[in-house]
């Protein structure tokens, strides 16, 4: 399933902010370690609560950034989505656990930046192409107008 414009802007915006939470835990991690037991949130830093949120971090982004790639037609998207998979898979990979911090707050940092990417890319596709459009459907009449509001229901 694609998403529509308004659905697709929210799930980028909410990757973006999991993706920077998720930067912020990684880089706070020593300090977290000893404080979330305290406070009886010690399930938090569970090795298998990680993984899973990942996967799905990395799963909605794919999802979100497949979305925008069919309405702007830009894969430089998928670039961030590979590099941030790369990243956190090297960070859950135990030769590398000394790096883990730097390659999982770096591959949350790509994911944002995806993101924000793919945001980015759907406003400047309305601000380049919707006013292209308008000036079609005027010049043809009312009706592809009518026409295009049905197949491209952007709310901005």
């Amino acid at each position: 399933m694609i998403l529509s414009d308004r659905p697709l802007k929210y799930l980028d915006q909410l990757g973006a902010t999991l993706s920077l939470a998720c930067a912020v835990h990684c880089a706070l991690q020593p300090l977290l370690l000893i404080a979330l037991p305290l406070m009886g949130l010690g399930f938090l830093m569970d090795e298998t609560l990680e993984t899973v949120f990942l996967a799905v971090t990395l799963s909605m982004a794919g999802w979100a950034f497949f979305s925008g790639f069919n309405h702007h037609r830009k894969g430089s998207v998928f670039v961030f989505w590979g590099l941030a998979a790369l990243l956190i898979g090297a960070s859950r990979v135990q030769f590398l656990e000394s790096y883990e911090m730097l390659l999982a707050v770096s591959g949350a940092l790509a994911l944002m930046s995806g993101h924000l990417l793919n945001q980015h890319l759907h406003r400047q596709y309305h601000l380049q192409i919707a006013p292209i459009r308008a000036t079609i459907a005027k010049q043809l009449g009312t009706g592809l107008l009518k026409t295009e509001k049905i197949s491209h229901s952007c709310q901005h």
